[in-house]
């Protein structure tokens, strides 16, 4: 057994001798003996010390035992300490009743039997002790329940704050939120790890758990459903999730990092979705505006071939015509000389030498005019085989001169044009994507040029490579815009006036080629474009 706790008793008597008798009687390891020889200095003890039982002496001067029990027993802290009275003289019955009604719990006579007051001390020590691990274990499970009371109320709290947490996620559709954790470690401040380990390393990360790349027990992490059933036995975890509150909230917050990840999944998707279904609208667009195309440059080409004709065969007569007016002005010198006279007025009053000129002017101006309008339509024809997937060996110099016969009505107005094209080797390559790249590349800086401006057009070859170069003096992009301006669907103009997909589908093209489109802007002093395509002589 346990070595028993030390009481104190107070021993009260006027008499020494009666003193040192109680304490050879109850001297022991367990008990302290504390001695009073008067009812002040009794009182004057209680308050210093704390006793199991009080063994009180009736007959005392100035005090009696009875006056010092009455006096114990008024005071909350001292009411409940056993008195025994301990008397030689007063044995009557209205003593004995008397010591009963200040409080007595046993009334002894002198001379004392050791063993019986022996037997008596130890029931009282004994019911003392127990009295005190009693209240001990009373004060333990209180603050058991406080703490249960605490943990509870916390407990409601985390529920109340994820319960909030997840309405703000329904309300808010914010995947971001998250349970705050206080308990949150840095890994590699546990793990001890090198920054060459790991990506959490110094970084302000705290789950590690959560992060596809990390480093740990000498392997790379995976994603986060692989590997957490191995992190949720590592020491950061349990670090993070000892308290069942906080292990709660670590669950709600791996719940809403996969539902963000999966959330983000989706928007990827449905992204790739929309610009798949745009790219398809886009090329059923062009594919019918070529169709179109065709059709136009086929109904024009008929009535076309038709003037150019009858204007080659027009001229013809009229180069046969002047011959034979010249032989009649070469007869007509032989009449009289006042018919010859008569016909020269006649002729200058008809003005017919300027006449005889600028029919011939306007001959050959109406053939160039129809050999334009012939090659309009051929560009057509060109362009409107857009849709054709098939390579072929191509010049881009004269991949741009087509473009630009077709967007020249766009730009003829407020553009000077410049080109500097050097000797480029055919390539392989889709000529009638490559022009649509063209198109929106010009279209673009059009756009950028609000009154009047210059687009210049470079190509050139190098290291197996071809490159265009368009640029334009316009009104150039900040660095913001520049980010963005290759996503699907963004767009700097005004709504109803621009899809946002013009150079998305060109990045596209000039990517499925094995090349690449660059972009290089200062706001307010132009725009470049720099197309690179990979130089290809075969399949």
């Amino acid at each position: 057994m346990g070595k028993s706790e030390v009481v104190s008793i107070l021993l009260v008597d006027d008499r020494p001798e009666n003193l040192l008798a109680l304490e050879a009687l109850l001297e022991a390891p367990d008990i302290n003996l504390v001695r009073a020889q008067s009812g002040n200095e009794a009182l004057e003890r209680i308050l210093e010390h704390e006793f199991a039982l009080i063994l009180l002496d009736v007959q005392m001067p100035e005090m009696d035992g009875f006056e010092i029990a009455e006096i114990i027993r008024s005071v909350e802290r001292t009411k409940h300490i056993p008195i025994i009275f301990v008397t030689a003289i007063s044995k009557e019955e209205q003593h004995i009743f008397r010591g009963y009604e200040v409080g007595a719990v046993d009334y002894l006579f002198k001379p004392l039997e050791p063993v019986i007051l022996q037997s008596k001390v130890r029931v009282f020590l004994e019911l003392y002790r127990n009295n005190s691990e009693l209240i001990k274990a009373n004060d333990v499970i209180a603050e058991k329940n406080r703490q249960i009371e605490l943990e509870r109320e916390s407990l409601q709290q985390a529920i109340s704050n994820i319960t909030g947490l997840i309405q703000n996620v329904a309300n808010e559709s914010d995947m971001s939120i998250r349970f705050p954790n206080p308990c949150l470690v840095k890994c590699h401040e546990v793990k001890h790890c090198e920054a060459d380990d790991c990506r959490c390393f110094g970084k302000d990360a705290m789950r590690c758990w959560l992060i596809s790349g990390a480093y740990c027990d000498s392997k790379v992490q995976g994603k986060f459903a692989a590997k957490h059933g191995d992190c949720s036995m590592c020491e950061v975890y349990k670090a993070a999730t000892a308290d069942p509150i906080y292990h709660i909230g670590e669950q709600f917050n791996n719940m809403m990092y996969v539902l963000e990840n999966k959330n983000l999944e989706l928007e990827e998707a449905y992204s790739n979705l929309k610009h798949s279904q745009a790219q398809m609208l886009q090329s059923e667009k062009m594919a019918s505006i070529g169709q179109l195309a065709a059709g136009v440059a086929h109904e024009i080409n008929n009535p076309v071939g038709y003037v150019t004709s009858n204007l080659g065969s027009l001229k013809q007569y009229i180069e046969i015509l002047f011959q034979y007016i010249e032989a009649q002005e070469n007869a007509v010198k032989g009449l009289p000389d006042n018919v010859v006279e008569k016909l020269r007025t006649l002729k200058q009053q008809l003005d017919l030498d300027y006449v005889f000129e600028d029919i011939a002017g306007l001959i050959r101006e109406s053939l160039e005019g129809t050999e334009r309008v012939a090659t309009i339509v051929c560009n057509l024809k060109t362009f409107s085989r857009i849709d054709e997937a098939a390579s072929t060996m191509e010049d881009l110099n004269l991949c741009l001169d087509n473009t630009l016969n077709v967007v020249w009505n766009e730009l003829k107005y407020k553009v000077t044009l410049q080109k500097d094209y050097a000797d480029l080797p055919l390539t392989l390559c889709n000529p009638q994507q490559l022009n649509q790249v063209f198109v929106n590349l010009f279209i673009n800086a059009s756009h950028a040029i609000e009154k009047q401006g210059e687009i210049i057009i470079k190509t050139w070859s190098e290291s197996g490579e071809i490159h265009v170069s368009i640029s334009d003096t316009g009104s150039g992009m900040d660095e913001q815009t520049m980010k963005n301006i290759f996503n699907p669907f963004f767009t700097t103009k005004e709504v109803g006036k621009g899809t946002g997909l013009g150079l998305s589908i060109a990045y596209d093209i000039v990517k499925k080629h094995g090349g690449r489109l660059s972009v290089k802007s200062q706001l307010g002093k132009g725009t470049t474009f720099i197309m690179t395509i990979p130089l290809l002589e075969t399949d």
